[in-house]
């Protein structure tokens, strides 16, 4: 009886700290999606806690001091699960956000620029946005993870940059992946000397059907 007791009170809790929350923030869980996502994981909260069998009753302080900890659980999980977007722009400004009409959003970084992970011959690569490059160009590192043998390349292209004249090699990458955006057969470079990121520049951007810039989020559809 004790332990029903206990259960309809975790209950009670559970739904009040709900309401409270969708007060907060009223446009969190709004797709069926989201919603059955959000009942699935909170099923798991709620069987771990009874697998856990934490309660003694022989102590009423130990019981309560536990069901404070849960009950500060399911406000941390229900606030993160709200607010994952914010989360994600915050931690992983480069990962995509899909919209709602297909394209790809990505936030500003907190150094003031675009960063994209995309997949290079199905291999993780992290570029930085520049309009001031013409070319994609891949630093010396990254294009050896992705399979280029760098010492049978030819450094015959020159390029002016910020630090003074730098040389490159002209590659072909078999696909480039942003997304749901891929190309095949990508002309691309990759630098003589080591660069701190990889660069996407005028010539990926020109292959896009449209880019816009709203704020510090950078918004691309495929053509």
């Amino acid at each position: 009886m004790k332990q029903t007791l206990f259960y309809i009170l975790v209950i009670v809790l559970f739904v009040g700290i709900m309401l409270q929350l969708k007060a907060a923030f009223p446009n969190a869980l709004q797709s069926e999606g989201e919603q059955a996502n959000f009942a699935k994981l909170s099923i798991i909260m709620v069987l771990i806690l009874g697998g856990m069998r934490i309660i003694a009753w022989q102590d009423l302080f130990h019981k309560i001091k536990h069901l404070l900890v849960w009950v500060a659980l399911f406000i941390v999980f229900i606030f993160a699960y709200a607010q994952k977007d914010i989360l994600q722009n915050i931690l992983m400004p480069q990962s995509a956000k899909i919209g709602a009409d297909n394209s790809l959003i990505f936030t500003r970084a907190a150094d003031g620029h675009f960063h994209i992970d995309a997949q290079v011959n199905n291999v993780k690569v992290q570029f930085m946005v520049d309009t001031g490059a013409s070319d994609i160009v891949l630093s010396p590192a990254d294009a050896e993870r992705i399979g280029i043998n760098m010492a049978q390349l030819s450094f015959n292209k020159i390029y002016q940059t910020a630090n003074g004249i730098g040389r490159g090699a002209s590659i072909t990458l078999d696909t480039l992946q942003v997304g749901s955006i891929i190309f095949h057969d990508v002309a691309a470079s990759t630098n003589q000397a080591a660069m701190s990121s990889s660069l996407l520049g005028m010539s990926y951007i020109n292959r896009l059907g449209r880019v816009e810039l709203q704020g510090d989020k950078l918004i691309i559809w495929a053509k």
